[in-house]
């Protein structure tokens, strides 16, 4: 974290943001007060030139102030300014003791492609991005050159270079991403579970469905069955009368027959 003002001289911080290195040197001159505050307006202005005039009347700089500065620079592309804040003698660019994504996840989200590149030179840096707590490797920095491109475009700035850091880390070998993808496999396996799970059920409502159809079916052949079936066996009135008096006629013309023959 960015330690507090410690002084508030407006003349020095003036000197510093318009870059007068002349008259800023003879500012300095028999300076006694704290040039912190100084020092991160030049890192902020990126003024190499101006960084090291007052950095000149410095005495050594705080872990927790190269760390904040280091990672202004890299967030704003200033790659000298960078490489002069890690010549300092206990400068990390990931620092243990501090947020050691800070720096190189500061220049992934600006699209700075040389900061990038240098900073993956460096053993500390390489290490942190293959350290265990950070479980996605690489895919953990990817991921933040993604969200910065949309964070830029949605403010409407121009966006360079965040494609090409995405494709560099994405194919340096000494980034396997094996937990990425260990990870992407387990969600692929578990997508398809779902997905045959989502089908069984869906089959087996077909199934249900189709049953009860052919169950339907079924009954209403039975029941048609069954109507012919009574109406086989069962007349109408009608037809049973007629059939009564169809009966009837016969005895009748037979009685007849047997008078004439007598």
């Amino acid at each position: 974290i960015m330690s507090k003002p410690r002084n508030k001289d407006k003349e020095l911080i003036k000197l510093v943001k318009e870059g007068e290195s002349d008259k800023l040197t003879d500012y300095l001159k028999n300076y006694k007060k704290d040039l912190v505050d100084a020092l991160y307006t030049a890192v902020k202005k990126g003024n190499i030139g101006v960084y090291r005039i007052v950095r000149k009347h410095m005495k050594e700089l705080e872990k927790s102030d190269i760390s904040w500065m280091l990672g202004i620079a890299c967030e704003r592309g200033f790659l000298d300014i960078v490489k002069e804040i890690l010549t300092e003698p206990n400068a990390k660019a990931a620092d243990e003791n501090d947020d050691p994504t800070y720096p190189f996840g500061s220049a992934c989200s600006g699209g700075h492609v040389e900061i990038v590149k240098y900073l993956l030179q460096l053993e500390d840096v390489v290490e942190m991005i293959k350290a265990a707590e950070f479980e996605l490797e690489t895919g953990y920095f990817i991921k933040q050159t993604k969200e910065g491109k949309e964070n830029l475009l949605e403010s409407g700035k121009s966006v360079e270079g965040h494609d090409e850091i995405i494709k560099l880390l994405d194919s340096d070998p000494r980034f396997p991403n094996e937990k990425l993808a260990k990870i992407a496999e387990e969600d692929g396996e578990q997508g398809s579970e779902d997905k045959g799970e989502e089908d069984n059920g869906e089959g087996e409502e077909g199934s249900e469905a189709k049953e009860e159809e052919g169950n339907e079916g079924s009954e209403a052949k039975n029941e048609g069955q069954s109507l012919d079936d009574n109406s086989e066996g069962k007349s109408s009135p009608k037809t049973r009368k007629r059939k009564r008096e169809s009966e009837d006629e016969v005895p009748e013309k037979s009685t007849k027959k047997a008078k004439q023959k007598k």
